[in-house]
């Protein structure tokens, strides 16, 4: 099986992430206090960051509690860590809409500096 099989889902993760990133700065820049606005940019990448070291841990989860997946990828069971790797995905999706359902945006006139009204 040829690792190019693999480009399809990388290019869907890249063009998610180019516009994931965009959304999040605006959302975190509209949301922080205005003393905490130029955190904003740097709370996305930490989100990012910590995105990215926990996948890593799954994986290496995976590898040392289960047999899916050896050094030798043709006795591998990797349809077994995507499943799982999967279920997750779906179980932090739910756990999104969960948190978008309850969350409450700031007014706007809470975003207007009291000397500007």
């Amino acid at each position: 099986m040829s690792a190019l099989w693999l480009m399809l889902s990388l290019a869907m993760t890249g063009a998610a992430e180019a516009l994931h990133f965009p959304g999040q700065v605006a959302f975190y820049y509209q949301e922080f206090p205005q003393s905490l606005r130029s955190m904003a940019t740097a709370m996305v990448g930490l989100v990012i960051a910590a995105g990215y070291y926990l996948s890593t841990a799954v994986v290496g989860l995976i590898r040392r509690a289960t047999n899916w997946l050896p050094d030798n990828i043709n006795t591998s069971r990797l349809e077994y860590a995507y499943w799982s790797i999967a279920v997750l995905g779906m179980i932090n999706f739910g756990y999104y809409l969960l948190c978008a359902n309850l969350y409450k945006y700031r007014r706007v006139a809470d975003m207007v500096e009291p000397n500007q009204r």
